[in-house]
């Protein structure tokens, strides 16, 4: 009976422990899952950012195209300003040149009136 309550005693005690055992695993099952689910927002948050990141090139390659046209754009209106001051430039040198011809030009007619009239 004595040997009967010691295995009892002993059975107990393995049950116990098997329990113990049986809680530890279930904790590190649960730990494991609740990682494995943070495993997973981390990669879904990993491609949304990927996915963000590459919209965010496109965005700025396309801002680039812009600001290059821009750009362009900006370099032909100075040259078409720089183009404008050149002749405002030729005009007045053509008005100038124009002006002293027609002042020789009447200094010539009124010798010649003189001279026909002198005949």
């Amino acid at each position: 009976l004595a040997e009967i309550k010691d295995q009892k005693k002993k059975l107990n005690q393995e049950v116990r422990e098997t329990k113990l055992k049986l809680e530890s695993a279930q904790q590190r099952k649960t730990q494991a899952d609740d990682f494995r689910d943070t495993l997973k927002n981390f990669a879904t948050q990993l491609q949304e950012a990927t996915d963000n990141i590459a919209q965010f090139k496109e965005q700025m390659k396309a801002e680039t195209a812009t600001i290059t046209e821009y750009s362009n754009l900006e370099k032909a209106a100075n040259e078409t300003i720089t183009n404008i001051q050149k002749l405002r430039s030729e005009k007045k040198a053509l008005i100038r040149s124009h002006q002293q011809f027609e002042k020789k030009l009447e200094e010539q007619y009124v010798e010649t009136d003189e001279e026909l009239l002198a005949l």
